[in-house]
């Protein structure tokens, strides 16, 4: 029901949210973004006690829970969101600043004629056909804090489709230019 997490994905079922941390915040703060339901408890699921994790609201729609510095499992800790009522989310895509946040193709906006996304096997998940400055990509995100982001494009090009790529943060532009590997 909820936005793609920085820190895994979510499920649903009948009033509970599931949410599956596969990167397990260190510092014991799952910022979780775009809840703007009310909510009974939030619980670790593997706690047969089902006791109550303190929960603190960061603005409407954007909570942190307060969970144990180790994870559960080694793989899907699962935190469960007892809801009141009817769930209602925003869903435009939270980036925590306590996990890794990775942007891929998939999570993007293609903007433009002409291309579109690779198969998404392991070895294609790219944007392929992208030949125009009138083609772009975009993801859209909040944060609720400042946060440093470090920015990696994988790209593959051609001499006649080099160029340059522009990466628009809030009001703050980023210029690169895009050239051909040597064997290109």
């Amino acid at each position: 029901p909820l936005a793609l997490q920085s820190w895994g994905v979510t499920t649903l079922n009948g009033n509970k949210v599931y949410l599956h941390v596969f990167n397990w915040p260190q510092d014991g703060k799952l910022m979780v973004g775009g809840i703007k339901s009310n909510i009974n408890k939030a619980y670790l699921l593997t706690d047969k006690t089902q006791q109550k994790l303190p929960i603190d609201f960061l603005n409407s729609a954007d909570i942190t829970i307060s969970v144990p510095k180790q994870a559960p499992d080694n793989s899907n800790s699962v935190v469960v969101l007892d809801m009141k009522g009817d769930i209602e989310t925003d869903s435009t895509r939270f980036v925590a600043s306590n996990v890794p946040t990775r942007l891929l193709a998939f999570d993007a906006e293609l903007n433009g004629k002409g291309f579109t996304f690779g198969d998404g096997k392991a070895a294609a998940y790219f944007v392929e056909g992208w030949k125009t400055k009138e083609q772009s990509i975009s993801w859209f995100f909040r944060c609720v804090e400042p946060t440093a982001f470090t920015v990696r494009i994988k790209y593959m090009t051609t001499t006649a489709t080099a160029g340059e790529a522009r990466i628009k943060v809030g009001d703050k532009i980023f210029t690169e230019t895009i050239t051909p590997a040597a064997n290109g």
